[in-house]
């Protein structure tokens, strides 16, 4: 990515701030635009049927490490997000934030709406879930 931005190939990509910071895009690209599609969605999954096989025990010990990965991630990560932002743009990159409004603007368009929907129908909600928890992040 970096020799393509370098040398022109390409003129733009999606990366997260602490990828482009390690990677010392700042160098070679001039901005950082905050989307706020997606903030570092890690994803710990099993296979439903291999969890409900396990006794309820193991099930219970399973969900409270889940719920105790995420509590301890979640800080975290906003914290190397916001750090990230605050090395590119020390190191020369302009942060380019839009007002609540273009989210809440992008988020009603009925494209996006249709997208959400369709993924509800096809895996249990996911839309919805994820719609709410980056608003919960982004204290929304």
């Amino acid at each position: 990515m970096y020799i393509s931005l370098q040398n022109g190939t390409i003129d733009a990509h999606e990366n997260a701030a602490d990828t482009c910071a390690t990677s010392n895009m700042n160098e070679v690209q001039k901005y950082l635009n905050f989307t706020n599609h997606i903030l570092y969605l890690n994803q710990i999954i099993i296979n439903n049927d291999k969890f409900n096989s396990l006794d309820p025990l193991y099930q219970d010990a399973l969900t409270q490490a889940v719920d105790e990965a995420i509590a301890e991630l979640r800080p975290a990560l906003t914290q190397l997000d916001k750090d990230s932002k605050d090395q590119l743009a020390a190191g020369g990159m302009e942060m380019v934030e839009y007002a609540p409004e273009f989210y809440d603007e992008v988020l009603n368009l009925q494209g996006v709406q249709d997208l959400y929907t369709k993924i509800d129908g096809e895996v249990d909600g996911l839309g919805t879930i994820l719609q709410d928890e980056l608003a919960a992040v982004a204290g929304a």
